[in-house]
């Protein structure tokens, strides 16, 4: 796993993951990460059927950037 661990610069890119339920919280959390100056990408999590959660969720993983994720019920299978 890559590390995402330090302080975020202006440069720096955040992928927001989100479910369809949490998609309100997650285009908040961009405008906000927007607002201050940092970059930001829209990662819409559908879950295909019989995947579970932690197929989709590892998917991520190759994305660049800090990944802050909208949890919800969908997470829980």
């Amino acid at each position: 796993m890559a590390d995402r661990s330090g302080d975020a610069g202006p440069g720096d890119r955040h992928v927001v993951g989100c479910a369809q339920a949490g998609l309100p919280w997650a285009a908040w959390i961009a405008f906000q990460l927007d607002r201050s100056g940092q970059r930001t990408a829209m990662a819409r999590l559908d879950r295909p059927l019989g995947a579970s959660p932690a197929e989709v969720l590892r998917g991520l993983l190759g994305e660049p950037g800090r990944i802050p994720l909208v949890l919800d019920d969908w997470c829980a299978g």
